[in-house]
C-alpha cells in the first residue's frame, strides 16, 4: 500500500519533468511560410552588411523601412547611395503605380513609368522564397525582441532570391538563410541572408530582414 502511495505521487512529477518532442526543422519552415501567406500587413526594416542592393538600375539600397500590405502595396523609407551621394528617398507603390520623393525636397513626388512594388523589394515573395529551402536545420530557440523562437538554418539558390530583390540577384550562387520563427504563433520575425547574390558582391555581404505588426492597420495612399 505505501508503495503504491508512493508511485501515485511520483509520476506526476515525472510527467511534469517530460521533454518536448523534436521538432522538424522543414516543418517549422512550410507552417512559416503558409503562416505568412496569411498576414496581410506588416512592418518591415532591410539593412546591409558589406554593401547594398541595386535598385531601379541607377541606385544602391543601403537601407529600407517601411510597411506592405497585400495585394501589391508598399509605403518606404529608402537610404541609397546614387551619383556618388547619400540620399534619403520615400517610395509608394499600389498596384502597377508606384511614386518617388524629391531627395531635396520630399514633398515634391515623381512618377515612376513601368515600375509597380514589387519592382523594387517583393517581400509578398518571401512565402514563396522560404518554400525553396534547401537541407533546414535547427540551430537551437532563442528569445527574440522578447518572442520565443525556433532558429533554422538553411541553403538558398540565389536565383530564388530575384523574386525577392527583382533588381539584386543573379543565378548561380549559393547563400546561407538564417530564420527566426515564433514557436507559439509561426511568424517569422527575422530574415538574415548570407553571402552574394550577384557576382560582383562580396562573400561577406549580409541581408538582414526584420519583420513585425503583423496585421496592423496600414493605409497606404498615392501621395498628395
Amino acid at each position: 500500500m505505501f508503495l503504491l502511495a508512493l508511485l501515485v505521487l511520483l509520476v506526476p512529477g515525472c510527467r511534469g519533468d517530460e521533454v518536448e518532442p523534436p521538432v522538424d526543422p522543414s516543418d517549422l519552415v512550410s507552417t512559416a511560410a503558409d503562416r505568412l501567406d496569411q498576414v496581410k500587413t506588416f512592418h518591415f526594416v532591410l539593412t546591409h552588411e558589406s554593401g547594398g542592393t541595386p535598385l531601379l538600375q541607377t541606385m544602391l539600397l543601403t537601407r529600407a523601412e517601411g510597411d506592405m500590405a497585400r495585394p501589391g502595396q508598399m509605403k518606404a523609407q529608402l537610404a541609397v547611395e546614387a551619383v556618388g551621394a547619400a540620399l534619403q528617398l520615400q517610395f509608394i507603390g499600389i498596384g502597377d503605380e508606384a511614386w518617388l520623393s524629391n531627395p531635396f525636397d520630399p514633398t515634391q513626388w515623381q512618377a515612376l513609368p513601368d515600375v509597380a512594388a514589387h519592382d523594387v523589394l517583393n517581400l509578398e515573395a518571401l512565402p514563396h522564397v522560404l518554400r525553396q529551402l534547401k537541407n533546414p536545420s535547427l540551430v537551437g530557440e532563442e528569445r527574440l525582441a522578447g518572442v520565443a523562437s525556433y532558429h533554422v538554418q538553411g541553403k538558398l539558390d540565389s536565383a530564388e532570391l530575384a523574386t525577392l530583390v527583382p533588381s539584386g540577384a543573379e543565378p548561380g550562387l549559393e547563400v546561407t538563410v538564417d530564420l527566426w520563427i515564433g514557436k507559439d504563433d509561426s511568424l517569422v520575425r527575422r530574415v538574415v541572408v548570407s553571402g552574394a547574390l550577384t557576382f560582383k558582391e562580396p562573400t561577406t555581404m549580409k541581408r538582414t530582414i526584420e519583420l513585425s505588426d503583423f496585421d496592423a492597420p496600414v493605409t497606404i495612399m498615392p501621395p498628395q
